[in-house]
């Protein structure tokens, strides 16, 4: 079909029209080059121009203009250029691009074809608006019938004056062309103007085996057709010839030469093997108290199939009134083989969790220690630990301290303790080194006595965890600073009701865990002010001492014990429990005092 319309044109116009003049602007890839291989190959001469930036200022010794620079917008001094060589009619072919890149460019190229007097129009306002592969919707009139073309991401044109070249099985627009012959354009335009929003059919077209056929044919069309026929000046509505639909003119048919047709294409497949791929993936999150780890594995079964295509060309003869010979085998079988993969995967998920709290834990206990030392004489202390969140474990220490009673009445006394914790659990270790000071001073007041006490304790942390396959370790220090203010009433010497207030504040510094990367957490320093008022009473029954305390942050203490008094020394032996919101803590303390 492509020979029978290059004959016809070849019949109707001179060989001094074919070969015109024509510019090609563009540097996108080879769609310069393809389109002047096109057009050199049908007799035209072709300039390539590949400054894109500055195009020609006189053009008017060419009669075609192949403007392929999609991405450039226009001015009014390129759109008043080309206004007047259309209108001189020439033939002037625009490159425009989907929306994803270029909808302000194609908006000065619609104005163009506005002021022209094409009407109103859109140039890709909709990435893919119209099909990539346009099957059998060519304009017949001007274009070879039943012709594929291969575009990409193509968008539509819309407007109601051209004339639709190439539309899709929807209806949608890919190439518009406005003929001044036709009445598309202002009164006084003889020339022509084609625009298609996408520049990849003359470059992948040229340059992808598929395509190849298809886009060259349609090229070959436009060129031998639509060009032609404004060069010449006799393209009209009813196509490129007066009084013909696509060039005019019968014949008798003759032979116009030979074309390659429709290749012979056998396709079998055959299995390729199977692969299988193991993927594990690990997931980490945490509340305040725990740690979890989600391990999902993915097993990933891939099959491959090799496609085998075997080729043989064939051969169509032209006929001069546009019919064509049966395709005819060339007996040249050329095969090539392609391997797909198919993949299908299953995943399992395994959970795993483990506590972090055991800073926490191990200083909830170092704190409770500080709370009830007693700095009198020399103490040595041993206390147990139980606590919701399965640590267990000891403290040891010693208190040394003393007071001195002056002849005013005025109360002096401090001291200094040490203790050492270890706790265990659930796999985990946690450990505290205390050393702690207090000063205080007191004075007897109405009925009782008032007390001004000040503690402050520092201490070195480490820890251990595990959760699942994973270990951790850590270290850090904090300290604990609180004045406190007590009143006992001592009217009666067997029972000794007080009350009391503490404001403190504790601190932990920042740390980061050691040992498996994936579970490693680091963890911000802490800075907090606390507070609490305290109820309790000392009652002595014999040698027999009863203890109980209530504060207000939920801490509450229990202890029994058993002291004599002598005239040099003082002992005591007692037992004491104390619990808080995690846990519970019982110490057996012994002491001794030495009067002077």
């Amino acid at each position: 079909m492509r020979a029978f319309l290059m004959g016809i044109v070849l019949a109707l116009f001179s060989t001094a029209v074919l070969a015109d003049t024509a510019l090609v602007i563009g540097d996108y890839n080879n769609a310069p080059d393809s389109v002047a291989a096109r057009l050199e190959a049908a007799g035209h001469t072709v300039t390539i121009q590949r400054d894109t930036n500055n195009p020609p200022a006189d053009i008017s010794g060419y009669d075609q203009i192949w403007d392929l620079r999609w991405y450039n917008s226009f001015d009014q001094t390129v759109t008043d250029q080309y206004d007047d060589f259309v209108k001189n009619g020439g033939f002037l072919f625009i490159s425009t691009e989907n929306p994803g890149c270029c909808n302000t460019q194609n908006a000065t190229k619609a104005a163009l074809i506005t002021q022209m007097g094409g009407g109103d129009t859109t140039i890709g306002g909709v990435a893919g608006s119209t099909q990539d592969v346009v099957v059998d919707g060519t304009n017949t009139t001007y274009m070879t019938d039943g012709l594929t073309v291969n575009f990409s991401a193509i968008s539509a044109i819309v407007n109601d004056q051209g004339t639709a070249l190439i539309t899709d099985a929807n209806g949608a627009v890919a190439a518009m062309m406005w003929v001044g012959n036709a009445g598309d354009l202002a009164e006084g335009y003889t020339g022509t103007v084609i625009t298609i929003a996408d520049i990849n059919w003359l470059a992948q077209g040229f340059t992808t085996e598929a395509y190849v056929e298809d886009n060259t044919q349609a090229l070959d069309d436009i060129i031998g057709g639509v060009v032609a026929g404004t060069v010449a000046g006799t393209i009209s509505e009813t196509g490129n010839g007066e009084g013909s639909d696509i060039g005019g003119g019968t014949t008798e048919p003759t032979g116009t030469g030979t074309e390659a047709g429709d290749p012979i294409v056998v396709v079998t497949t055959s299995d390729g093997g199977t692969v299988t791929t193991v993927t594990t993936v690990h997931g980490v999150s945490e509340t305040d108290t725990e740690q979890t780890v989600e391990t999902t594995v993915t097993t990933a079964l891939t099959t491959a199939t090799v496609t085998q295509t075997c080729t043989t060309t064939t051969t169509i003869t032209n006929y001069s009134d546009g019919s064509s010979s049966e395709a005819v085998s060339n007996n040249d079988e050329s095969c090539t083989s392609e391997t797909t993969y198919d993949t299908t995967s299953s995943a399992t998920v395994d959970t795993v969790s483990g506590r972090i709290d055991q800073v926490a834990t191990v200083a909830d206990v170092t704190d409770v220690n500080l709370r009830n030392l007693s700095f009198d004489g020399i103490q040595g202390i041993r206390s147990n630990h139980d606590y919701a969140n399965g640590m267990t474990g000891e403290t040891t220490g010693f208190t040394l301290g003393g007071e001195v009673i002056a002849d005013n009445g005025l109360i002096v006394g401090g001291g200094w303790a040490r203790r050492n914790t270890n706790l265990s659990g659930n796999g985990d270790t946690a450990t505290s080194n205390t050393n702690a000071f207090e000063g205080n001073v007191g004075r007897a007041m109405g009925a009782g006595v008032g007390t001004v006490t000040l503690r402050h304790a520092t201490s070195d942390y480490g820890f251990s965890r595990t959760i699942g396959d994973w270990s951790n370790t850590g270290s850090t220090s904090g300290t604990n600073s609180s004045i406190s203010g007590r009143y006992t009433i001592a009217t009666d010497p067997k029972f000794n009701p007080y009350i009391g207030y503490t404001i403190g504040r504790k601190s932990m510094d920042a740390y980061t865990e050691g040992g498996d990367a994936l579970t490693a957490r680091s963890v911000a320093g802490t800075n907090e002010m606390y507070r609490y008022a305290t109820v309790g009473a000392n009652m002595q029954l014999g040698i027999i001492n009863l203890h109980g305390e209530y504060n207000t942050d939920g801490v509450q203490v229990m202890g029994a014990g058993i002291g004599k008094s002598t005239e040099k020394l003082e002992w005591n032996l007692g037992v004491e429990k104390t619990t808080t919101d995690l846990g519970e803590n019982t110490g057996i303390k012994a002491g001794i005092k030495i009067k002077f």
